[in-house]
């Protein structure tokens, strides 16, 4: 299993080739069994209407089939197509794997190997690899898909026939090919094995042909061959005979399919519930079904000799070369040195520049301050030096390479903490920086040597003695040394940090002044952007920006008031603000030199973490076991959590009359509004959970996704444990609010009555936490998130269809559809059958109850047929006057299952839109960076 996982792993890249390809076997299935099933259909529809000498409508069902037959055969054309060019695909890529890892090895590693075996390695066991996908995944995935979708299909006209199929479907899929793979798992590996030797027998027969016949032992050879050869024919021989036996048994179980179909449908055709052309159709399509298992055998027993390949494959590609790479290479030599050249920039719509003809030298062991008014654009260039907006004019290069243009190799010597904390606050100063690392270090870094960094962080930045604190009780200073701490992990050439003296009585600005000044090393300049003036002595640099992203400085800090002619750095500030931006661009050429400043030796190279690189599986992993972190250590909104299911459940418990969802009780509380209520419970604790989540992480995500984060990574992290922690919630709520309710006493799928009202609910509460991710990309603050709660509440109360008849307002009907909670209202009224729930809507007899909804089940009103009569008029006025029921709500698989389907879409699709908005907030490079796992598998960089 884990070589056949590896496989598969090693595929990742073609992902999206390979789920293509299955996808469109599938609709060659479907469309196969559609076409089988009309036909049938019609043909019997055709020969009932000529016995009884009637007519009827043949141009549809015509229709239907011609369409059927030109999809089977257009999606089967395509399949081959889309399936060999991802096979092809798949063999390059295994081939440039296979390639990478034995280039270390050559020459001292690969003397040990034959050349034909080695050649053959190379060749015809990756060759046979291609049956992994082909001969194996494809049909599996095609088998499952399209054998659920048939049988639930089926289970529209009968469960008991459906139940049979899906039976046999699982014993001829399943079962059988189990079967026969043990007992023919020795021949697929006697197939792949006596290949190889057989090729290499044959190689080494031909390469020394000339010894062998001087030494008169070639017939000898020959029969070698000729022994080996054998031994293949006869496996292959039992392979095909293993294969025909369990076609054979397919064959049978659609035979027997036939005959329960038969025996399962045929009373329904007497008592004519099930009409003529319906039976037909649906052992026609239970024929079909099994076209979908047919390829299974065969895939089982060619994965033994594919695996037996791919192990000999794989002990090739794990050899240890005779000389090993070191895993942290020395740096190249030289320092970091940025240039910033003539940058000019602005923003689109203004007319006015945020930064005009900016140009400056950082070189380590440097520390410049950039200072200026509001609108200077010293955020602008932090930007830029950054590489988060990139320049309309001007260039930006870090040891003569162009910033933008190689960021991804870059990132990773640049380091910044912007004015807003990137941490969170519940965590512990080590926790946050653990995880931090686990973020920014290779994936193959070790829990040792991210401890060991963070060690080192702590000591340098006098965090040791807080690092069991959790920070936000740490004092402002130290949670923004803190905040560099996360920046140093990965031992960045750039440091820039924007206003860290923000919000610091003046003590904290001078130490944490002089503690950025001490950061600028041999190996490391930085660059404080900063409003404060009482520290600018502790710079190498000063930049005075003029509004208008001028520069009307830049030199020593001792020169910058004699430059200016005043004494004082406020009256600097106000002849910035006040003196017009061509006075400064006059005098820029006024500037004088300051004397150079003796550059700091450098000491012994320190090893800075390479580029690595993460899957997006292990950010999701780091993320989610962050995210369960800081729920576990945030008390109090731990203590809101359970109170926000508690306190509603038991007000609803309150207000629920005894047997409420009993099917044979009738109480004086409607149930719609009970099963409303829990639904819309379900709704706001969900949204509640996720409303605030991206707003108030929106710095710390901007930061990490700049190096390497992937933004679906993020929001799957998101979904997954805010979604189980709303599914925890809804189970407490269902549980509390349904202890007196008498039921729910039926199911449509899931059998046992409780658990299917549970999952109903629960998908609602996940489809509402995907909304409150998508409100929270589109607010600025948790406040204004927060405000949005009750909107959404009263919102999804009205459109779920239990305060209002919707069914009377199609404007509105049509609206609800999008909402949640109509769903969700859907799914539980279908579980608990709310149509048989008397005083739930008005009530008419089973006759015309039955016949309403079986000619028309999606209708607005199933329950309003003509024809509908009650012993009291009074009583039928009374009735009419209630609201009509919807027909999603009536108990059965069909309206279930759509509503249910409905509730996953509103679970993703709000996860697309969240991506896209969150998008408009990165910067323009991050934009650009793939993302999404399918977007062919390529991985993030993680600096």
């Amino acid at each position: 299993m884990s070589d056949f996982l590896r496989l598969v792993r090693l595929m990742r890249p073609y992902w999206g080739w390979l789920a293509l390809s299955a996808f469109l076997a599938s609709v060659t299935v479907l469309a196969n069994a559609a076409l089988l099933a009309t036909a049938g259909w019609f043909i019997t529809a055709m020969g009932l209407a000529g016995v009884a000498g009637a007519s009827i409508n043949y141009f549809t069902p015509a229709a239907m089939i011609r369409a059927f037959a030109i999809l089977r055969t257009v999606s089967r054309y395509a399949e081959r197509v889309i399936s060999h060019e991802a096979t092809l695909r798949v063999l390059a890529g295994l081939r440039v794997w296979l390639y990478k890892k034995l280039e270390p090895l050559a020459p001292g590693a690969l003397a040990t190997n034959r050349a034909a075996d080695l050649s053959t390695r190379l060749q015809g066991d990756v060759d046979r690899l291609e049956q992994v996908f082909l001969r194996f995944i494809s049909p599996v995935a095609v088998a499952l898909f399209c054998g659920i979708l048939l049988v639930a299909f089926t289970a529209l006209w009968s469960l008991d026939f459906a139940i049979v199929l899906a039976l046999l479907l699982v014993a001829s899929g399943l079962l059988l090919p189990l079967t026969v793979e043990r007992y023919g798992r020795s021949d697929a590996r006697h197939v792949a094995l006596g290949s190889v030797e057989t090729n290499i027998a044959l190689t080494d027969t031909v390469e020394g042909l000339a010894d062998l016949q001087t030494y008169g032992v070639f017939d000898q050879a020959a029969r070698r061959v000729n022994v080996v050869a054998d031994k293949v024919v006869v496996a292959n021989w039992r392979l095909a005979r293993n294969s025909g036996v369990a076609t054979a048994g397919i064959g049978l179980a659609a035979q027997l399919a036939v005959i329960a179909a038969l025996f399962i449908l045929i009373p329904h055709f007497e008592r004519d519930s099930l009409p003529g052309p319906d039976l037909a159709m649906l052992t026609l399509l239970a024929i079909a079904a099994f076209e979908a298992v047919m390829p299974i055998p065969a895939a089982v027993l060619t994965l033994s000799a594919t695996l037996a390949s791919a192990r000999r494959i794989f002990a090739l590609a794990d050899t240890e070369p005779m000389v090993k790479e070191p895993s942290r290479p020395k740096p190249l030599p030289g320092d970091m040195t940025l240039q910033f050249d003539d940058v000019s920039f602005r923003y689109p719509g203004q007319v006015r520049a945020a930064l005009r003809d900016v140009s400056l030298t950082l070189a380590p062991g440097k520390r410049i301050g950039v200072v200026g008014p509001s609108g200077s654009g010293k955020s602008t260039l932090l930007k830029a030096l950054t590489g988060s907006r990139q320049p309309e004019a001007g260039s930006v290069e870090i040891n003569g390479i162009e910033l933008y243009g190689s960021y991804d190799q870059l990132c990773r010597d640049i380091g910044y903490v912007p004015q807003d904390d990137i941490l969170h606050l519940p965590l512990t100063v080590r926790d946050a920086l653990l995880f931090g690392a686990e973020l920014r270090f290779p994936e193959g870094s070790t829990e040792v040597e991210r401890s060991q960094r963070v060690d080192e962080v702590l000591a340098e930045l006098e965090l040791t003695h807080r690092q069991d604190v959790p920070i936000e009780k740490v004092s402002g200073g130290q949670r923004k040394r803190t905040s560099v701490a996360l920046e140093l992990l990965t031992r960045p050439g750039l440091l820039f940090l924007d206003e860290p003296t923000s919000g610091l009585d003046p003590g904290f600005e001078r130490t944490v002044m002089e503690l950025l000044r001490s950061l600028a090393t041999a190996d490391r300049a930085v660059v404080v952007v900063t409003h404060s003036l009482q520290s600018l002595e502790l710079c190498d640099r000063v930049l005075f920006l003029a509004p208008g992203g001028t520069i009307a400085y830049f030199g020593h800090p001792e020169g910058a008031l004699e430059h200016f002619g005043r004494t004082d750095f406020v009256d600097v500030f106000r002849d910035l603000e006040n003196l017009p931006p061509s006075t400064w661009a006059e005098r820029r050429g006024a500037v004088r030199p300051s004397p150079p400043i003796p550059t700091i030796a450098p000491g012994p190279a320190s090893l800075r973490v390479p580029v690595p690189t993460q899957t997006w599986k292990r950010q999701v992993q780091i993320l989610a076991r962050r995210q369960v972190a800081i729920l576990r250590a945030d008390r109090q909104n731990l203590a809101f959590l359970i109170g926000s299911v508690i306190v509603p459940a038991i007000l609803i418990l309150l207000l629920m009359e005894a047997n409420t969802l009993d099917l044979d009780q009738t109480v004086p509380v409607v149930p719609r509004n009970i099963l409303g209520a829990i639904v819309v419970a379900a709704v706001a604790i969900g949204a509640a959970n996720s409303i605030r989540e991206i707003v108030k992480e929106l710095p710390i995500y901007l930061r990490e996704r700049a190096i390497g984060l992937q933004r679906s990574a993020y929001l799957t992290s998101k979904v997954l444990v805010l979604g189980a922690l709303t599914c925890a919630q809804v189970v407490v709520l269902v549980i509390i609010t349904t202890l007196r309710s008498g039921g729910p006493d039926r199911a449509n799928l899931l059998l046992i009555p409780h658990i299917e009202l549970i999952f109903d609910v629960m998908l609602t509460g996940v489809a509402a936490v995907s909304l409150g991710l998508v409100l929270s990309t589109l607010v600025s603050s948790s406040e204004k998130a927060m405000a949005l709660i009750p909107v959404v509440f009263v919102v999804q109360w009205l459109f779920s269809g239990a305060a209002l008849d919707l069914q009377a307002k199609p404007v509105l009907r049509e609206v609800a559809m999008v909402t949640s909670a109509n769903w969700g209202m859907a799914a539980a009224a279908s579980s608990v059958d709310e149509h048989q729930l008397s005083r739930s809507c008005s009530y008419v007899s089973d006759a015309s109850n039955s016949s309403s909804y079986d000619d028309d089940p999606y209708s607005s009103d199933p329950y309003a047929a003509s024809g509908a009569s009650t012993e009291d008029a009074k009583e039928q006025a009374r009735l009419d006057a209630l609201p009509t029921c919807d027909a999603r709500w009536k108990s059965g698989i069909g309206p279930w299952l759509f509503s249910v389907l409905a509730l996953l879409a509103l679970s993703v699709a709000p996860i697309a839109a969240a991506d896209r908005l969150l998008a408009r907030k990165e910067p323009l490079e991050a934009q650009r960076a793939p993302d999404w796992p399918f977007e062919w598998g390529r991985r993030a960089p993680a600096p």
